[in-house]
């Protein structure tokens, strides 16, 4: 099957697609805009997974860096040989850098601006002894336990980066301090984060239940900045070691942007539960413990089938934290974004859980209310507990997702947010089908881009989170992918935006609020909220003339209602034809009529030179359809790209 676009074939000026051909896993990313920063901004910078192997004898680097203007081209950027990271011989990271993130910081200080940036990362350090902070424990004992948390500085998004230093760090800030908010000293022989060392609750905790260790292994560190009390958070997922068998995500508030306030650390997100309450601290999991009837911790957990077993088995990692003020209740949420199941699952997904603060509790979504922001998991057809999804559901009997076979694996991500717009930056798997060949080999992840935003939901009420109570309609993350096929590129980058919603629209269908919502169907949950329509003449006028440059009418999640062609557009300018496209046909990579299925998020689309509009004319005619045995219309969005 040919999943790619002819790029020749739609403007890159105005439109992106998931192309799968940009190598890159765990990305980290940021826009930067020129507003903030005037000799770097202008880009989307990523960083990524990987890096030289520190054996203490020369500066290596770590986490491939690159830009893009459009999510289209990547340019490799870093200033360390393509890395953003600069690892210095003595410096304590040795091997397996995975996941980094970016931080953004701007001070303006008598009218000057200085910007900084931050990368979070983890890395196994090297083994250590007597004399350093980090442990003396080798690879063939315990193979990860030598996971740290790390910080590094720069004054540019690409580097080079530098570990952290205390002695040089706060003078950004005019400040003539040596040590962090601890009083520890940090530089690039000491990792940034040492929970065993300097959390006595740990040392504590594993002596009581037996624990022969002093190490507290860690992994996908994910700084938040707290828009409605500027406090810092940094969350990540405790990674598996003789001291626990599963990944699950913690939290630590932090007393600047490089001190954790360990005693605030606890446990949020396991496999398998929700977490009812902030003082959960099981600082091991050894999968013999049932959570869910344990006397310890019953009353603090719920189970939650969807993303692990009763005994925490399982993978809750990836976390990405983002925060939205509802505009009905003025109250702030706070989204704990993460994947499950393992990178190497098809169904590697973005989920969701909710929350009114950062600290949690969060509330986890299941299926049937919205769980998946990005991703095919269906947790309908296959193992509750794995998630391993073996065959292609094309008859969607199970759910819509289950027949996705052009994009899998869309899991590990950051939200950028271009002048308000909100992006989900993911990996996929490099073979949506089958990511591993002939010989067992894995065949790599690749980055991927979808837009995300907030929606209200269509069941759930704000009692539905902890120790909250009312019948107020709850927001929750809404995707508009995975996709594998053009999409708006943001308007920062090109200028233009969906106005479908300033104009006055005369329609005769239901559910006209989808209609120029420019959302798509993917999960079933949304399926009844699609535009359904007979033939008809959809009919959007301005109050005044809007630059208009394109227009897409995204095509229904069901084969049985969506269109093959619009039958014509007409654009007036006061009463003038202006414009006239006759059968605005779509790509015909978006519909599979042998198997039954169209692509989520295909569009018809066409665009053209500028345009100045007050009235735009669709006629849709059910002749028009794939399918002809019924004459109803569904479509997703109506997007009026304009000014």
């Amino acid at each position: 099957m040919n999943f790619n676009l002819d790029k020749s074939s739609f403007d890159k000026k105005l439109f992106y697609y998931n192309d799968l051909v940009q190598p890159g896993a765990d990305p980290g990313a940021i826009w930067v805009d020129e507003k903030d920063d005037s000799k770097y901004g202008g880009y989307f910078y990523i960083v990524t997974t990987g890096g030289e192997l520190n054996d203490g004898t020369k500066t290596t680097g770590a986490y491939s860096c690159y830009k893009s203007k459009d999510f289209s081209e990547w340019t490799k950027c870093g200033a360390v040989n393509g890395y953003a990271l600069q690892i210095n011989p003595t410096d304590w990271p040795m091997q397996d850098f995975w996941a980094p993130e970016y931080f953004h910081e701007k001070v303006v200080e008598n009218g000057v601006v200085k910007n900084r940036y931050y990368l979070y990362f983890n890395a196994l350090s090297k083994q250590g002894d007597k004399n350093t902070e980090y442990v003396s424990i080798s690879i063939q004992e315990s193979r990860f336990s030598r996971f740290y948390i790390g910080i590094a500085v720069s004054d540019c998004p690409y580097g080079p980066f530098t570990l952290v230093d205390t002695n040089n760090y706060y003078d950004f800030y005019g400040q003539d301090k040596k040590v962090n908010a601890n009083g520890n000293l940090v530089n690039g022989s000491t990792p940034t984060f040492n929970f065993y060392k300097y959390n006595p609750e740990i040392k504590e905790y594993f002596l009581n239940n037996g624990y022969n260790a002093d190490f507290f292994p860690c992994i996908d560190v994910s700084p938040f900045l707290d828009p409605a009390t500027n406090d810092f958070y940094c969350y990540f997922s405790m990674h598996p070691s003789t001291v626990s068998k599963s990944l699950a995500i913690w939290v630590v508030k932090m007393k600047d942007f490089i001190t954790p306030d360990y005693s605030t650390m606890h446990l949020i997100a396991m496999p398998g539960y929700s977490v009812n309450t902030t003082d959960f601290k099981p600082f091991v999991n050894d999968e013999l413990i049932n959570f869910g009837v344990d006397e310890r911790f019953k009353d603090k957990v719920s189970r939650f089938y969807y993303d692990g077993g009763e005994c925490g088995q399982g993978v809750n990692e990836g976390a990405h934290l983002i925060a939205y003020q509802d505009k009905n209740t003025n109250k702030w949420l706070y989204y704990l974004t993460y994947s499950p199941l393992g990178f190497p699952s098809r169904a590697y997904s973005i989920l969701q859980a909710v929350s009114t603060s950062p600290n949690g509790p969060f509330k986890k979504l299941n299926p049937q209310e919205g769980q998946v922001v990005v991703g095919i998991l269906n947790w309908a057809n296959g193992d509750t507990n794995t998630g391993e999804r073996t065959l292609v559901d094309y008859a969607c009997k199970k759910d819509l997702s289950s027949s996705i076979d052009y994009i899998a694996g869309t899991g590990h991500h950051t939200f950028v947010k271009p002048n308000g717009d909100i992006f989900a930056v993911y990996h996929a798997h490099k073979n949506p089908v089958e990511n591993y060949d002939e010989r067992g080999q894995w065949l790599g992840r690749v980055v991927g881009v979808d837009r995300v935003e907030f929606k209200y939901s269509p069941t759930l009420k704000y009692n539905f989170l902890i120790g909250e109570s009312g019948d107020s309609p709850l927001p929750i993350l809404y995707g508009n992918g995975p996709s594998r096929s053009i999409q708006p590129l943001p308007r920062a980058v090109s200028g233009y935006a969906s106005i479908t919603k300033d104009a006055k629209i005369e329609c005769k269908g239901d559910n006209k609020d989808f209609l120029i919502s420019d959302n798509f169907v993917v999960h079933s949950y949304y399926k009844n909220l699609e535009y359904t329509t007979q033939s008809e003449n959809i009919v959007l006028e301005f109050n005044s003339l809007k630059q208009v440059v394109a227009i897409m009418l995204y095509n229904s999640c069901d084969i049985n209602f969506a269109l093959e062609k619009i039958k014509k557009i007409t654009l007036y300018n006061n009463g003038e034809i202006v414009k006239e496209i006759i059968d605005v046909t779509q790509d015909k990579n978006n519909f599979f009529l042998d198997k039954g299925v169209v692509r989520y998020g295909g569009a018809i689309a066409c665009s053209f030179s500028e345009i100045l509009v007050d009235k735009i004319e669709i006629e849709l005619s059910s002749k028009d359809k794939l399918i002809k045995t019924n004459t109803t219309i569904k479509t997703g969005g109506l997007v009026i790209l304009g000014k």
